[in-house]
């Protein structure tokens, strides 16, 4: 994922996600394809939800909630979020589109 400051995080609109006990799938209808997510995926795509957009956004709010080095936190969400975009589960959009 690019570390650029200038884009956000878009969900695709053929996406559906579900929660099944501690789990998330989340699911591109359009595509078919599909990532499982539990732990600490669980909690970032639940941000994403709620509407933070920025790989920053949900880094800092990250870093507030859980008692973990940031290099963890940010190596999991960069883990999270390259899944996710090479799935086609997220888009990138600048802040003029």
């Amino acid at each position: 994922m690019k570390k650029n400051q200038n884009l956000f995080l878009k969900v695709p609109e053929d996406l559906v996600s579900s929660k099944i006990d501690e789990n998330i799938i989340i699911l591109n209808i359009k595509s078919g394809k599909y990532i499982e997510v539990k732990g600490s995926g669980v909690f970032i795509w639940e941000l994403i939800q709620e509407g933070f957009n920025t790989r920053e956004k949900i880094l800092h709010h990250l870093i507030k909630i859980f008692d973990e080095e940031k290099v963890i936190l940010e190596n999991d969400l960069n883990i999270f979020l390259n899944d996710a975009f090479d799935k086609g589960l997220l888009n990138e959009a600048t802040k003029n589109k």
